[in-house]
């Protein structure tokens, strides 16, 4: 996506949707410059966290707004009740659990599909980005071949976090799946003597 693309959608597709009574910064690095994009509250004393035990949404985002950001540097910056909170959309592939939505919002298992995205303030006082479908469930990255299990399967820990070993369920059927391993995939180290390259074949 182009830089013009790229502000253009902070401007009229997120600053716009985010709650009235929060300040929001959208900071859009470059390279050779960073620009800010703000949308302040004229009532930033109409925020009370303690009225908001669980998660608080801050804004909704319509869900094919946020994967094009992700080869960029953007960071979300929330003010509230005079506190700053930070959340940075692009970033490494392999930590930042939005890559799995890159090309796909929809659970590999059940098809449920996700429709909006939510900008939350939870209850540990940490921003975070969230898709969830029609119905409320939210849609989740999952492992394909599990983070436990990885270094079993490949000898290394390397990757497990890679956007190649993840794929789209939703809560439900990540919860259920659990660590359960692909179907034709097995593990060729030993738990035990791993670490001293010994086969279990």
């Amino acid at each position: 996506m182009r830089q013009k693309q790229v502000v253009s959608l902070i401007q009229e597709q997120l600053l716009p949707l985010v709650d009235e009574n929060v300040s929001i910064h959208v900071y859009y690095d470059q390279g050779n410059r960073v620009e800010v994009y703000s949308r302040d509250t004229p009532n930033p004393n109409n925020v009370n966290n303690k009225k908001h035990p669980s998660a608080r949404v801050i804004a909704k985002f319509p869900v094919e707004v946020i994967p094009p950001l992700l080869n960029n540097n953007v960071q979300f910056r929330v003010l509230i009740e005079g506190k700053e909170y930070i959340y940075r959309v692009g970033g490494s592939s392999g930590r930042n659990p939005i890559w799995a939505f890159r090309n796909s919002a929809k659970c590999v298992n059940c098809g449920i599909e996700g429709v909006e995205w939510r900008l939350c303030l939870g209850k540990d006082h940490h921003l975070s980005l969230k898709l969830h479908a029609a119905n409320g469930r939210e849609l989740t990255r999952d492992h394909i071949v599990p983070r436990s299990k990885y270094h079993l399967v490949y000898g290394t820990r390397e990757g497990r976090d890679s956007w190649e070993n993840s794929q789209v369920m939703c809560a439900k059927c990540n919860n259920n799946k659990s660590d359960t391993m692909p179907e034709g995939i097995q593990c060729w180290f030993d738990e035990s003597t791993w670490g001293d390259d010994n086969w279990i074949i």
